[in-house]
C-alpha cells in the first residue's frame, strides 16, 4: 500500500532540532502526517483538531483497523514526538460521520 511506503519520509522530513516544546513538535507531525495522507491521493481529507488527526480513507472497516494500529507502529518506530502523549489517529469512510477505526498513538 503506497500509504504504507510514504510513512519513512514523513518520519525523515521531521525537524528533529531547534527548541520547541513537546506538544508543537506533535501538533507539527500531526500536520506532517496530514500533508502525507494527502500527497498519496488515498485520503479525501485530513484535520488536526485537539489531540487527534482525523483522515478519511475510501476503505472498509476491516482495512481501517488493521492500518491504524500499522501507521502507529510504524510511526513510533521512527519518531518519539507523541510519546506519552494522548493523541490518536481516527480513521473514516468517506460514507459515514463516524470512524470506522481509531487508535492512540502512545
Amino acid at each position: 500500500m503506497s500509504l504504507l511506503l510514504a510513512l519513512p519520509l514523513l518520519v525523515l522530513a521531521a525537524d528533529e532540532s531547534g527548541e520547541i516544546s513537546d506538544s508543537e513538535k506533535q501538533v507539527q507531525m500531526a500536520y506532517r502526517l496530514c500533508e502525507m495522507f494527502d500527497n498519496t491521493g488515498l485520503s479525501s481529507e485530513c484535520e488536526v483538531g485537539g489531540l487527534s488527526i482525523d483522515v478519511t480513507l475510501d476503505m472498509n472497516s476491516g482495512e481501517a483497523r488493521g492500518l491504524c494500529p500499522t501507521l502507529v507502529k510504524m510511526l513510533n518506530e521512527r519518531n518519539d514526538a507523541f510519546k506519552g502523549s494522548d493523541w490518536k489517529i481516527r480513521i473514516f469512510s468517506p460514507y459515514g460521520e463516524r470512524p470506522i477505526a481509531s487508535c492512540r498513538i502512545k
